[in-house]
């Protein structure tokens, strides 16, 4: 106090976002974590997935990730989904719908 008036402490400093872990496991039952910042996207997510397993196993366009039920948006940060660490992320691998091209033999003939 100086002088009978209050000084105001300074304000509180925003905590830098802590890096998560996110457990992750397929449908082969093989778990395998991966590191994120929180502002990053679950398409942010599926890239390094790939890049860790490979483009031919787990392509971006292929993977669906699932936690709590849910199926995870590719634009949201994975901060909103509030994931657990000690929870997993299912990741389900489709086959990329390839454009139908002249290869292929039409019905019929």
């Amino acid at each position: 106090m100086l002088w009978g008036r209050r000084e105001e402490p300074p304000p509180p400093r925003p905590r830098p976002a802590m890096a998560v872990t996110v457990t992750l496991k397929t449908l082969q039952q093989q778990t395998f974590k991966i590191r994120m910042e929180p502002h990053e996207t679950v398409r942010a997510l599926k890239e390094k997935i790939e890049a860790e397993k490979g483009s031919e196993a787990f392509p971006v366009a292929g993977q669906k990730l699932i936690y709590a039920g849910k199926i995870l948006s590719d634009d949201v940060p994975i901060r909103d989904y509030r994931i657990d660490e000690k929870n997993f992320v299912v990741v389900m691998v489709t086959k990329v719908k390839t454009p139908r091209g002249g290869s292929e033999r039409a019905w019929g003939a």
